[in-house]
């Protein structure tokens, strides 16, 4: 962010540079106390006042999936049009992950891997969680359409309020919580080298 504040000149263009990298940072930086660090500098930088109350936003929302924190309480919709509260739905160690209309490939690839992950962790939940907000419908045929499609699919009841509650970026996170209802580890990534291993520790808690 230093380099891009000493030699990018134009405004629009330095604003959205500090944004992306400084919401990079937030996303995937495992020792929380730096993030304070980040968003001062950030905010010394940033002229956009929109990007500077979403970090600010971003950054509230990661303090609350810090491990050992409860689960937030948020509304999904089943496929039978059911409005339930996610924690409801975790009784055993779980994934949460979510994917998006916008990233049609992502459904397929994201699906698969969980499909592989099933067969060796048949202890873990895994829950799939559409975050568009628009036609509720269209997801659901979406699912119904799909082979890869899971025991448990939802989608936002509210997914404006509740992507921020969750912190949902980038669309990778995926969030490893206890059977009760506790936060493992709230910025996990289900393709990442070590992502099994975290399987591991959230089954031997």
């Amino acid at each position: 962010m230093a380099a891009i504040d000493s030699l990018v000149t134009n405004t629009e263009i330095k604003n959205e540079l500090l944004y992306y990298y400084g919401m990079k940072f937030l996303s995937k930086n495992k020792n929380i106390e730096d993030n304070e660090k980040i968003i001062k500098y950030f905010l010394s930088k940033s002229s956009n006042e929109k990007n500077n109350e979403m970090v600010v936003a971003y950054n509230t929302s990661i303090n609350k999936l810090k491990p050992g924190e409860s689960f937030p309480d948020i509304n999904v919709r089943n496929l039978t049009q059911d409005v339930i509260n996610i924690n409801a739905i975790i009784n055993k160690p779980t994934v949460i992950y979510f994917w998006s209309h916008l990233y049609k490939d992502y459904f397929e690839t994201s699906h698969k891997r969980v499909k592989d992950l099933i067969i060796k962790y048949p202890e873990v939940e895994f829950i799939s969680v559409n975050i568009d907000d628009y036609s509720k419908d269209r997801w659901a045929t979406t699912v119904k359409n799909k082979k890869h499609a899971l025991k448990h699919e939802y989608i936002l009841e509210t997914p404006e309020e509740s992507v921020k509650k969750l912190a949902v970026y980038p669309l990778t996170k995926v969030i490893l919580v206890s059977e009760e209802h506790k936060i493992v580890n709230g910025h996990a990534n289900m393709f990442s080298n070590r992502f099994e291993q975290e399987l591991l520790g959230l089954l031997n808690r």
